[in-house]
This record gives C-alpha cells, sequence and structure tokens, in this order.
C-alpha cells in the first residue's frame, strides 16, 4: 500500500490508474479504471501535490497494474483459423499431448529448454503447472511454440500453462484464464472443437475450503462443454491410484485406486460424474513408464500427473507414459506423454424404400385400379371402433395398394463419366 499525509493531498482524485481516498491523515491507494481523468474539484493535480514517498513508488504502481489478473476471468477470442488450418486430428499418427509440472519457469532460458524438450518429443499440445509466471499473459516462445499462462499475482504461485505449437495455435478459437490454478482453451479442428482444460489440484494437506475452490468451479466448467466436443484435462492433480480391486471400473478401467484419501477420491468422484476417463494406466507398462513424480529420497515415487479425456473419446488414446529423459531445471516430475487419434464411425442410417412413382398416375388405367382397390379394402372400416386401430390399417393399407398398382422408383446408381464427375442415372 502506499500512503499520502500531506493535507494538500486529502482531495479524491485519480492519478495512473489508482484513486487516493481521504481518510483523516491518510489517503489509501485503490485501483481503479485506467481511463479516469486527471481532476479534482478545485483544478488539477500534478506530480509536485503527491507525497515523496508515493512519487517513489508510483513507476512501481503502473507496473504491477495487470487488469487480466484480476478475477472473475474474460474469455480471449482470438481470430477464427481458416478451414486450412482446422486440425485433422484422424491423420495417421495423430497428435501428442503432455502434461509436465516444471516447478518454475521464472529463470533465463526456461521457456526455450521447455520448447527444446516438447519439440525432442513431437509434442503439439502440453499443460503446464507451477510455472510460476507473474500475470495472465501469452507469447511466442522459441521452436515455434506459443505459451499462454495464467497466475494469482497475490501469491504468485500455483500457475498454469498452456504450450502449442504452430499448427495447434492456428486453430485456436478462444482461451480463458479462469483461475491461478486452471486454464481453459478450445481449438477447431475438422470435425468439431477441442476442448482443453489445463489443472493444478491443491494438496491433501490443504483445507476443505482450498479444495472446494478448486473442484467446484472445474465441475461447472466441465457441466458446460458441449458432448459433442472432444474434452481434455492436463495437469498435475495430487491423487495416486494403483492396481487393486474395483470400484471405479468406468473411470480406471484395469487399474484401481489403494488406500483412498480424500484428494484421490475427490479426483475420482468428478471423473465419474463427467464420464471422464484417465488415460495413464490404460496400457500395460513398465512401473518406470507409469510414476510421474520422483522424491529425492530415491525411493518414494507415486503417480500425480494425468492425461484424462471424457470417456466417449477413450478409443482415440492410442499411447500414454512418462519419458524420464526429458529434464528442465530443478524438477521432480516426469513428462507425460498421450497420443490422440480420433476414431470416427459413421451412424447407420434407417434403410428406407424408395418413393413412390406417383408419375404414373398419369394414367388413367392405372388411376382407376388403384381408385377400386382402395374402395374395396375399406368398406370394413367403418365397423372398428378404436380410432388409432382404424388409422393403422388405413395407413397400412394405401401403402400396400399404391406399392402394387403405381409402383416405386428405381434407386438410382452412381457413375464416374469419362472426365471423372459424378453422374446419376
Amino acid at each position: 500500500m502506499w500512503y499520502t499525509t500531506s493535507q494538500q493531498d486529502q482531495q479524491s482524485f485519480a492519478f495512473a490508474g489508482y484513486i487516493l481516498e481521504p481518510d483523516s491523515n491518510l489517503c489509501l491507494i485503490t485501483a481503479c479504471d485506467l481511463g479516469t481523468r486527471l481532476n479534482v474539484t478545485n483544478g488539477s493535480v500534478g506530480l509536485a501535490t503527491l507525497h515523496p514517498n508515493l512519487i517513489a513508488t508510483i513507476s512501481d504502481v503502473i507496473a504491477l497494474d495487470d487488469r487480466s489478473s484480476f478475477y472473475p476471468s474474460r474469455l480471449q477470442h482470438v481470430p477464427g483459423p481458416k478451414f486450412d488450418h482446422y486440425l485433422n486430428l484422424i491423420d495417421q499418427g495423430g497428435l501428442c499431448l503432455a502434461t509436465w509440472n516444471v516447478l518454475t519457469l521464472n529463470f533465463p532460458g526456461a521457456k526455450s529448454m521447455l520448447a527444446l524438450e516438447l519439440k525432442r518429443f513431437g509434442v503439439a499440445v502440453a499443460g503446464v503447472t507451477e510455472a510460476r509466471l507473474i500475470g495472465n499473459d501469452s507469447e511466442d516462445i522459441s521452436e515455434g511454440y506459443h505459451l499462454i499462462w495464467s497466475d494469482d499475482q497475490r501469491t504468485k504461485t500455483n500457475e498454469v500453462a498452456l504450450v502449442l505449437d504452430s499448427r495447434t495455435r492456428r486453430s485456436l478459437l478462444s482461451y480463458e484464464q479462469i483461475s491461478d490454478r486452471i486454464l481453459t482453451a478450445q481449438i477447431q479442428h475438422k470435425h468439431g472443437k477441442w476442448t482443453i482444460i489445463v489443472c493444478y489440484a491443491p494438496t491433501n494437506q490443504a483445507s476443505d475450503e482450498v479444495k472446494d475452490c478448486f473442484y467446484a468451479p472445474l465441475s461447472s466448467i466441465l457441466e458446460k462443454v458441449s458432448p459433442h466436443d472432444v474434452l481434455t484435462l492436463l495437469g498435475d492433480f495430487n491423487g495416486t491410484v494403483r492396481d487393486t480391486d474395483g470400484v471405479w471400473n468406468s473411470v480406471l478401467g484395469p487399474v484401481k485406486p489403494d488406500c483412498l484419501n480424500e484428494t484421490r477420491l475427490r479426483l475420482l468422484q468428478l471423473c465419474n460424474m463427467h464420464d471422464l476417463v484417465i488415460t495413464n494406466i490404460l496400457f500395460q507398462r513398465k512401473e518406470v513408464h507409469k510414476y510421474t513424480w520422483y522424491s529425492n529420497d530415491g525411493r518414494t515415487r507415486k503417480m500425480l500427473d494425468y492425461i484424462i479425456v471424457s470417456r466417449r473419446w477413450r478409443s482415440s488414446i492410442t499411447n500414454c507414459r512418462t519419458y524420464r529423459s526429458a529434464e528442465l531445471g530443478n524438477t521432480d516430475h516426469r513428462l507425460v506423454v498421450s497420443n490422440l487419434r480420433l476414431h470416427l464411425k459413421a451412424q447407420k442410417s434407417d434403410h428406407r424404400p424408395p418413393k413412390l412413382d406417383l408419375n404414373n398416375l398419369t394414367d388413367s388405367n392405372t388411376r382407376q385400379v388403384y381408385a377400386v382397390s382402395i374402395s374395396n379394402r375399406f368398406d370394413c372400416l367403418g365397423q372398428i371402433s378404436e380410432s388409432e386401430e382404424a388409422w393403422q390399417l388405413f395407413k397400412d393399407g394405401v401403402l400396400l395398394l399404391a406399392e402394387s398398382t403405381i409402383g416405386r422408383l428405381k434407386p438410382r446408381k452412381n457413375f464416374l463419366d469419362i472426365a471423372g464427375n459424378s453422374r446419376y442415372y
């Protein structure tokens, strides 16, 4: 906080986006709109009227004023991609996703090192936790990657970030920094939209209030996602799952949780509520390729970082494992990489018979035969008391007689002419 004790400053005024409000002998600086004009009731206020201590700190005030970090967050729209830039998620080999707790990106060269490691493993989209970058912003980093991050400017911890390669960046529709623990983005692909959520869950030692502040907004976001979207969650959920017997079959597949604590239980309940599947344990892997966190004692290891998808797109995940060779600073977490390739299946349509050939009714003989057939067929309808039964008999009879007397159109066959154009006959 900054204060002024001069009697000349005891009037409310605006300077560089901040208001000084008189309160006895002190004036507290509070944030206001940057567009506020610089004036007071008795005239303009200049630097000379400010307290010397306030003048010395005014540059720091302006530097710390990052409007995008104030919540509630705002949805950031980007220019819509052209159709040629839509992602093709059914390509051979698919697209690589990753999640990584890097502990910090707030040291020289960290962003470039992150880009190099992601490029080495062919990662197109990566969710980064504990980035520890200040403010809510986005920028291009090396190797063609684009970095978007979100944090709480008050604590400067628990930040999440999203890294996109150049191809995915062109397909980005919008992104939203929900909080310092949740960031969402929407990407356009050739068959629909892809919603990505980057998360950093509280640890088991956190209070229930902190956990509720994370899981309640996350659940609300998941409810708003369209069921047609490809949904992916990337991040550090601070909960472990292991191989034992099974209650959470729909969430974990063949792998079940062991010794559930509150954090693990919240994660599994969230997945079960919103039809999500944890992909880390869908495939048979060596133990060293499952664990994502290793303690400094060299013996304790856990699975904390997950790539989670909606159950509808479970078959689109073709691989998921950790890579021990990925290194960045002093992080004790491993890079988790998964392959996403959509498997689309055309819906089976009900077979419909060809339409009736109504052109045959232009022939007088055909019209007469049809009229006589209808008259003879439905002389007995007056004896039926139930209207539903009468309507069903009438409908079936008309269609049957029309098909036998009028006939149906022949189905058209498709062929290619000499020029390669599609024709019908």
